[in-house]
């Protein structure tokens, strides 16, 4: 066996953290390279075989090689001058962040993700997650913070610390799934199958059309986000005992919303969502695993049904005036929605001049979606 040594300079926290890990920029001194590092955090590791386990996640990645899944460069433990022993994950570093980053980026301006953005992402994930599955691996905690956007503008799969190999087609095994992500079969049953990871595609497809809803739910409504799972269980302050009695209440609340469909909420999304991508989100989220999609190629076919307008981009909706804006042949163009009584009044301009074969008063909220993709076209 050679030992390699391998200096690693520690130079940013990441802003998002595992529950199980710290996750930071690092350089690589050695090959003068900036890389992402993910210390594992663990509890009573005794024998060589406790420090293995931990790196399964990355023998995953490797196995998993693939454009859309995360490169992994190495593994190894830090001893961290004797005082402690570290297992270490070093991987491929992407300056453009996470998913879940981006989204709080736009949304933090008033704005929706754009529309064909969102398609053209979710397709790269289908891509990822069909090679995953042909494999026999699930991912088991899809999620914005776990994918990344590539140097390329393309997404990324990663963070595999909790997949697994999957044997005849089920899991039964232990899995401490994150519960804003855990279907109604994980919960009732504790058992796990590759649609698992379509319901969680379903909510990830949902944050991104509904990223500040879906956030205001979790952490507010629900109270389940990771950052308060971990004050909870790590940091388990002097009323941890109240605190772990509200998280349990929280979350069989949570859990009959998700087997009723009430969560998220299947009425309330914003004007510029197709009613075809709304269906995709709900046939993912089905409670009943039977009536979701049997696997990604059949979701991938359903999205590949919805033909976005010719030309047009950026396709976004201002989340203030409710307005919707994209470009048309480079030319910028409003949508203008305006509510009369319960229908609305639809008006659009193009760089600025009125349209005038572009009006329609009194559409109903059925009719919305559609004409509005209809006047991106027509415009």
């Amino acid at each position: 066996m050679i030992n390699t040594i391998v200096e690693i300079e520690h130079q940013a926290d990441f802003e998002e953290q595992g529950f199980y890990s710290k996750s930071y920029l690092a350089l690589d001194k050695r090959l003068n390279r900036h890389v992402a590092v993910k210390d594992i955090i663990y509890e009573n590791l005794t024998s060589d075989d406790d420090f293995g386990k931990y790196f399964e996640e990355a023998y995953k990645l490797s196995m998993a090689s693939h454009p859309r899944v995360l490169p992994v460069y190495y593994v190894g433990i830090d001893h961290n001058g004797g005082e402690e022993t570290i297992p270490r994950i070093v991987t491929c570093f992407f300056k453009k962040g996470s998913l879940n980053s981006y989204l709080q980026s736009i949304y933090a301006s008033n704005k929706s993700m754009a529309l064909d953005e969102i398609i053209r992402y979710a397709h790269d994930i289908i891509q990822g997650m069909i090679h995953l599955h042909a494999l026999d691996i699930v991912h088991l905690d899809l999620k914005a913070s776990n994918i990344y956007i590539g140097d390329d503008g393309k997404m990324v799969l990663g963070d595999f610390g909790q997949a697994k190999f999957i044997k005849d087609g089920i899991i039964h095994e232990h899995v401490d799934l994150y519960p804003a992500l855990a279907p109604v079969e994980a919960v009732a049953k504790k058992a796990f199958d590759k649609t698992t990871d379509i319901y969680q595609f379903g909510l990830l497809l949902y944050s991104m059309v509904c990223y500040t809803k879906y956030r205001d739910t979790i952490e507010n409504t629900y109270k389940i986000s990771t950052p308060q799972l971990k004050v909870i269980f790590r940091e388990k302050p002097a009323n941890v005992a109240d605190l772990k009695s509200e998280f349990k209440a929280n979350m069989k609340l949570f859990n009959e919303a998700i087997k009723t469909s009430n969560f998220p909420n299947r009425a309330d999304y914003p004007y510029y969502v197709p009613k075809k991508i709304q269906d995709v989100i709900h046939k993912c989220l089905e409670p009943v695993v039977a009536n979701r999609y049997n696997n990604f190629y059949e979701i991938q076919a359903d999205l590949n049904e919805f033909v976005f307008p010719k030309g047009v981009s950026e396709y976004y909706q201002d989340l203030v005036t409710n307005n919707i804006h994209f470009k048309k042949e480079e030319k910028m163009c409003v949508i203008s929605i305006v509510p009369s009584g319960a229908k609305f009044d639809l008006s659009a301009t193009k760089n600025g001049r009125n349209v005038a074969k572009c009006t329609k008063p009194n559409i109903s909220q059925a009719k919305l979606q559609k004409i509005l993709l209809t006047f991106a076209e027509e415009i």
